[in-house]
């Protein structure tokens, strides 16, 4: 399916979910619906606003954006990740099934790495998790450290602060 099909059909689902849920399907909604098919790496709703602010002829607010958002998750266009206090989205393409995933978020410059996770579905399903019935397809782990260019960088800082100190006390 190409671009332009995958769009119109998110569109559609989207106007229809909209309707059966008694809420408007306005220009604006739908640009920030399109913008969010175009991520194809988890992104921020700041990171999502400046998208569609860069689009001429359509004006979407802060909080038209903040208002769609959660409406798009409801209707399975996007998945919230959630961490430290920050917030970042996935895109959920049409016709995709949610899968388990993993999240690695790096602790210095925020970067999440997702990947699929399909050992964890069935991790959940032999949870006994007293009556509440898990989504093993929507399960997530979180996993926090630091991204390789974070530690290169902050290896290259210590060795740069070394040669600094090996040198001013040579000095002396």
């Amino acid at each position: 399916m190409d671009r332009m099909q995958a769009k119109a059909r998110a569109r559609f689902a989207f106007s229809e979910f909209l309707g059966s849920s008694g809420k408007r399907c306005t220009p604006e909604r739908l640009l920030v619906l399109d913008a969010v098919m175009e991520q194809r790496k988890p992104f921020t709703s700041e990171e999502l606003l400046a998208l569609c602010v860069e689009q001429p002829g359509m004006n979407v607010c802060r909080a038209t954006l903040f208002n769609t958002l959660p409406l798009l998750a409801e209707a399975g266009f996007l998945r919230r990740i959630a961490y430290d206090g920050h917030v970042r989205y996935e895109t959920v393409r049409p016709g995709n099934a949610v899968k388990p995933r993993r999240y690695m978020i790096c602790r210095h410059c925020g970067k999440v790495h997702q990947a699929d996770a399909p050992d964890l579905a069935e991790w959940v399903s032999g949870q006994n998790l007293r009556g509440f019935v898990a989504e093993p397809q929507s399960a997530a782990v979180y996993v926090y450290g630091q991204c390789s260019r974070c530690r290169r960088e902050s290896a290259a800082r210590k060795k740069k602060i070394t040669s600094t100190n090996k040198s001013q006390s040579t000095e002396k």
